[in-house]
């Protein structure tokens, strides 16, 4: 009877020594603000484009991130905060919801990420974040999202049209008129009436038109005449 008095004593002693070991307080550390950094690139030239980002705990362990949702412009960075206290890992999830716009392609990728909490021998907190892209091995350096503008070509449906273009080549002959100029020489030609017989003895006796050796001859002819008439006239007195 003793026996079972002492063994039952000893089992309640150990339930209450579990039941004051669960309810004492953790050792208390300093508390650590952990960033869980996040980048948006650029998409377009006037950089309005929006992201919303959203973060999401795994477990219940995990503190909620205050703030659990960001809106950055394109081109820019930004991070979700969280607070610690106590060493651990802590896992998260990080996505984009997806705008409105019809000319742009969201980034539909969702990262698991992890932060490693550790104290060091100072009891001071140290972090370490670390990504994973969900359903797949890569391990980005950061978490990194990119939405990509859609040219026209993919947002608009182009219909070709095809338009018959007829050329009429009009061939224009120019008649190219070459005009001759004939230089005509007109001499002026002197016509002169018939002379009359007194003219002529006229022009002779002047000596008008009249070559040398003409006149020459005519003289000496007259002389041969006069002689010869005188001749005959002398002849004749001597009869």
């Amino acid at each position: 009877m003793k026996a079972f008095g002492r063994s039952l004593c000893t089992a309640f002693m150990c339930l209450l020594s579990l039941f004051l070991l669960r309810e004492l307080p953790a050792k208390a550390y300093d508390q650590a603000f952990v960033q869980i950094p996040v980048y948006c690139l650029g998409i377009t030239e006037g950089g309005d484009q929006i992201y919303q980002l959203q973060i999401q705990p795994q477990d219940q362990l995990s503190p909620v991130p205050v703030p659990d949702a960001l809106q950055l412009s394109e081109d820019s960075s930004g991070y979700f905060g969280i607070t610690v206290d106590q060493p651990g890992t802590y896992s998260y999830r990080v996505w984009q919801t997806a705008g409105s716009d019809p000319d742009t392609e969201y980034d539909t990728r969702i990262f698991s990420v992890k932060v490693y909490v550790e104290n060091t021998q100072g009891e001071e907190l140290v972090y370490a974040v670390t990504a994973a892209l969900e359903g797949s091995d890569e391990k980005p350096e950061r978490l990194e999202f990119r939405n990509i503008a859609l040219s026209e070509s993919e947002t608009t449906t182009t219909t070709a049209v095809t338009t018959t273009v007829t050329e009429t080549s009009t061939s224009t002959t120019t008649e190219e008129t070459t005009t001759r100029a004939v230089t005509t020489t007109t001499q002026a030609v002197t016509t002169k009436k018939p002379e009359t017989i007194i003219e002529k003895v006229g022009a002779v006796l002047t000596g008008d038109n009249m070559p040398l050796a003409l006149l020459s001859a005519i003289i000496g002819a007259s002389a041969v005449l006069a002689v010869g008439s005188a001749l005959l006239k002398r002849k004749d007195d001597d009869e």
